[in-house]
């Protein structure tokens, strides 16, 4: 499935010997995408450009991880430097769907969501800028979170955009993301209530809109189970979030070019020529518009507070509006390839990178061709932990979610 980049074996088990030792209560083996530090590691990041690269300091998350007693196994792999929505990697090579192998994984966290569908570690840690915790969550059929922003430092986790970047949680279900997300901040979650009496909000226009046929039937299904367990939908609108897509694609842009630029003068050649050309628009953007930029996520945060949050405890939207395209299905060539791609795949989780909201991937459904299907539920800032709890009920409301083992692709 060309998820595995690089297995760290012998460390591996000294980290398990020395959490025997410690009696350690967490113990849980895990592998992460190949952007967060560990000293003395290589960490290249999908890239030729950072194949001679040792890191010298290790990720915040990882000393967190460690401290509670988790076992690193190695690094998974991913798009190159977190940069596009597909997850496509001639260098490294793409990770492959466990539903379909013939399918994207997705996101540039392609390679942790595989493994973590495939059974071959419980959780892993992923990134997420622009939905690439969520979206390949939603291809593979698993949970995927992104927190609220702040929440778990980024800090050694190499910098995609350092304005929108968040640390994801990649797991079977949002129990296990609550076990790892409770290592992570010392937060744990309150055990999940039934859904009676929860308002969750429906945003048809902005989330619908430009959905597959599967997509849109699977999340009414999903709206009728919440209804049936007794939440209360409420229909929203709030017109200011539409230019929240386009703006949180000009800043990703923007940071990137500006963090890639010295290595970009030296080794141009090193880069994937579909992620040369996407940090080249990163040069065309003004000034102005970046700032006008940063100015809308102040804003678009303001009016999701003020006036969603005010009537809904939550919101419901799908994930992604299609299934995982087929490896060979999409045109990246230049920026107008990824744009084509890239735009609409992302158009349901930008925004929340856009304003920092806590976001979850849940699976739910199958699409016309037996590839996973996704609903997403997002909560005001800072309310992971009813998040997770809220996402645990839906869960067990919905019943088990089989495993690609359990459904054999065709």
């Amino acid at each position: 499935m060309n998820c595995l980049a690089r297995l760290e074996a012998d460390a591996a088990l000294m980290q398990a010997a020395a959490g025997d030792a410690r009696q350690t209560a967490f113990g849980v083996p895990m592998a992460h995408k190949d952007m967060f530090a560990r000293s003395s590691w290589k960490q290249e990041c999908g890239s030729r450009a950072m194949q001679d690269y040792v890191a010298t300091r290790t990720a915040s998350a990882l000393t967190k991880l460690d401290a509670a007693g988790a076992i690193d196994l190695g690094r998974l792999a991913m798009g190159e430097f977190a940069i596009g929505a597909s997850g496509h990697n001639e260098y490294a090579g793409t990770p492959r769907n466990p539903w379909n192998r013939d399918h994207l994984a997705g996101g540039t966290s392609g390679g942790p969501a595989a493994a973590v569908a495939a059974r071959l570690v419980p959780a892993a840690l992923a990134s997420d800028t622009g939905g690439s915790t969520r979206l390949p969550a939603a291809f593979c059929g698993i949970a995927g979170f992104k927190p609220s922003a702040g929440m778990i430092d980024t800090d050694g986790m190499f910098p995609c955009s350092p304005t929108l970047d968040h640390v994801g949680i990649l797991a079977r279900d949002a129990a296990d993301i609550a076990q790892v997300f409770a290592a992570l901040t010392g937060i744990k979650p309150p055990c999940p209530r039934d859904l009676r009496g929860t308002r969750i909000g429906i945003h048809r226009r902005y989330f619908l809109d430009g959905c597959a046929g599967d997509v849109l039937a699977s999340f009414e299904t999903a709206l009728r189970l919440l209804e049936r367990e007794g939440a209360t939908l409420i229909e929203i609108d709030a017109p200011d979030i539409d230019a929240a897509n386009p703006l949180a694609s000009l800043i990703i842009m923007v940071d990137a070019a500006a963090h890639h630029r010295r290595r970009l003068e030296e080794r141009a050649r090193d880069y994937l020529p579909e992620t040369r050309a996407r940090l080249a628009t990163g040069f065309v953007y003004t000034g102005a518009e970046y700032r006008t930029a940063l100015a809308a996520r102040v804003h678009l945060l303001r009016r999701l507070g003020a006036h969603v949050f005010a009537q809904v405890d939550y919101l419901a939207t799908p994930t992604a509006p299609r299934a995982a395209p087929r490896i060979d299905g999409a045109d990246l060539t230049g920026e107008r390839g990824f744009a084509g791609f890239g735009g609409p795949i992302g158009q349901c989780a930008r925004l929340f990178n856009m304003t920092g909201l806590p976001a979850i991937a849940v699976p739910f459904g199958f699409a016309a061709n037996g590839m996973p299907l996704s609903v997403q539920f997002v909560a005001r800032p800072n309310a992971d932990a009813a998040l997770l709890a809220f996402a645990a009920a839906f869960e067990a409301a919905r019943g088990p979610y089989p495993a690609p083992d359990d459904r054999r692709p065709r």
